[in-house]
Parts: C-alpha cells; structure tokens; sequence
C-alpha cells in the first residue's frame, strides 16, 4: 500500500485528485483491475494512518469517494460506509464532516443496501449544529434515498422554518418519485411563499 501513501500528499494547496480518477478507470481494465481495486479499497484506511497525527485529508476523502462511485460496483459500498462512519463523527473537523456528506451521496451512488445507523446519527447532528447547510441537507438527501423516505424530504420542504437548499429535498422528492409533494414544491418553490 506504499503506492496508496504517496499519493497522499503532504501539503493539500497542490492537491491534484486525478490520480484518484484514474486508478479507478484503471479497475474498470481487465489487465490492471484487480492491483487498482485493492489499491481503491485500502486507500481510506492509508489516508487516515497518513493523517494520524495532524488532519486526516478531507480533499483526499473526497476524492476517492468520488472515484469509487464512479465504478459503479456495489460491492465497494462497505468501504465507502467505513470511510462515513470515520468522517461523520462529530469530533472530526468541519471539513471532514462536509466530505462525509459528499460520501453519503456515493452510497446512494452505488445503492448501498447496508445498516445506516452512522448517517441517521450524523443526520442528527447536522440537524443540531449545521441546520439548513448546503453540506447538511446534502447528507439528507441521501438517507431520505437510502430509506426510500419521500415523506421525509416532503416533511423538510413543509417546514416554514427552512427556506436553505429546499432544491435537494426537491430532488429527493423527484428522485424518489413522491408526487404527493407537489403542491408543496409549487408553494415553495415557484411560489417562494407559504402563503
């Protein structure tokens, strides 16, 4: 895994994420597929040992869930679960929490057919602390998919109180084909109103 640890780098201003992209086209060739998966599925656990002791990278975090979505394999959905769980803890920094968020996303990505305790617990906090973020709503949008919760992103697009990122509750009510809220997103939405 000594490959995995270089292409961490040291200072992330010059961070590039296309190496990250193109191990995962490489998994995609029969030739190269199976040193590319393993490579895919350790790197999260290098990218932690790599930060232990200053900030775990969150650019890195965001790259490789990117680049393992893009595979489209289910089977790697475990690994991206692994890499939420470390990044959604709440004592993790802000940045690493926004990048659990854009993980989420990848799992809806890969349809992850798994337990979700970690994204409801971080979904709760992000609720305390981070209401209404863009980041937030993005680690909403895949449990209400995840759950196949329509109800739930409807239940978000009612509240008069949140009037931030209504466009991904939006989406997950269309994603998840909830016609049911229509009239909420014409009130919302187009409207912009809840008169």
């Amino acid at each position: 895994m000594q490959a995995a640890a270089d292409m961490i780098p040291e200072y992330e201003e010059d961070f590039n994420p296309c190496p990250f992209y193109g191990v995962a086209h490489l998994a995609q060739q029969d030739q190269h597929s199976q040193r590319a998966r393993a490579f895919l599925r350790g790197a999260f656990d290098v990218a932690i040992e790599a930060g232990a002791e200053d900030l775990v990278s969150d650019r890195t975090f965001r790259a490789l869930s990117r680049a393992i979505g893009a595979l489209g394999d289910q089977s790697f959905s475990d690994v991206l679960y692994s890499a939420l769980e470390f990044a959604a803890d709440s004592k993790q920094d802000f940045e690493l929490n926004v990048a659990a968020s854009e993980i989420a996303v990848q799992l809806v990505a890969l349809e992850y057919p798994g337990p979700l305790n970690a994204l409801e617990e971080f979904c709760g906090y992000l609720c305390q602390t981070y209401a209404g973020e863009e980041f937030a709503l993005r680690a909403h949008y895949a449990l209400w998919l995840l759950k196949e919760d329509a109800k739930g992103a409807q239940a978000y697009l009612e509240n008069s109180t949140q009037v931030r990122s209504l466009g991904l509750a939006a989406t997950a009510c269309a994603d998840l084909d909830h016609k049911a809220a229509l009239p909420c997103l014409e009130k919302r939405l187009v409207c912009g109103s809840e008169e």
